[in-house]
């Protein structure tokens, strides 16, 4: 996520790609512009990466929200 995240704040510079469908119409848009990303593409694929480190963080929040001290181990063991 930390990647993910770091990149997609450089949308101006990178492309953060987070969903296999976009593979191939990023392909396309490769070939068709000799290697380029548009911005709108570039914004789009920001927004998605944001969105999917968003689901990324709630679904840590809620899992640890449920969880009570008590569960946990004093201790670490290796």
């Amino acid at each position: 996520p930390c990647m993910v995240r770091a990149s997609a704040k450089n949308y101006l510079r990178v492309s953060s790609v987070t969903d296999p469908a976009d593979y191939a119409p990023i392909l396309s848009e490769l070939a068709a512009n000799k290697g380029a990303i548009s911005i709108e593409t570039r914004l789009n694929l920001m927004k998605k990466a944001f969105a999917h480190t968003a689901l990324y963080d709630t679904t840590i929040a809620a899992f640890f929200s449920q969880v009570q001290a008590a569960q946990l181990p004093y201790t670490f063991k290796n």
